[in-house]
């Protein structure tokens, strides 16, 4: 169909309009992003400008979800701060989104999301599912140990999410030749 490397070069181009592309948009871009391993700079901003300020679920889940299948040292990359010191790591920042807990304002943008007529218990339940998911490819040791002991308070589907993740997790982290876990983010 298309080669991935020009798919991506074309991504690149269209996120320097980031303020006029549509929501509906975004979020096909955003997934695109990630299924062809866009790596330029402008590219990852812009993920990272969807995750934080735009408000709606589905686009910030897809924007999680591409960064990490990225990997690229992205897990400790640092948000800008409000007060020009750096703000939170993405790893944090999804790790709070699991965990339910309140994003810190950063130079991008307060952290909002625009909840489902479905999220009855007023926590973006999408979201948090796919940022669980993107701990497989993003999360460490400490994410097991931190996380894990939340997941146990956690409604059943939560939890459930959780533990496929954990286990997949727990298997990326035996295989760390990164060779290994880069072919299994190109099967997902």
């Amino acid at each position: 169909m298309f080669e991935p490397e020009s798919v991506a070069r074309l991504l690149t181009v269209l996120v320097k309009r980031r303020d006029s592309i549509p929501d509906a948009s975004a979020q096909q871009l955003a997934y695109l992003a990630g299924r062809v391993r866009a790596q330029d700079e402008a590219v990852i901003d812009w993920l990272i400008y969807l995750l934080i300020s735009n408000p709606i679920q589905s686009v910030k889940s897809k924007a999680i979800q591409s960064l990490s299948w990225l990997g690229k040292d992205l897990p400790e990359r640092r948000l800008p701060g409000i007060d020009g010191r750096p703000g939170p790591t993405l790893k944090q920042v999804i790790e709070q989104i699991v965990l339910g807990r309140p994003i810190p304002p950063t130079a991008l943008g307060q952290f909002k999301v625009d909840l489902d007529d479905d999220d009855g218990n007023q926590t973006p339940f999408y979201l948090r599912r796919k940022a669980i998911e993107a701990l497989t490819w993003i999360g460490d040791k400490q994410t097991l140990q931190s996380v894990g002991h939340a997941a146990r308070s956690w409604d059943l589907e939560l939890r459930e999410i959780w533990y496929t993740t954990s286990a997949a997790l727990e298997e990326r982290l035996q295989h760390t030749h990164p060779r290994h876990w880069r072919s299994l983010i190109a099967d997902s």
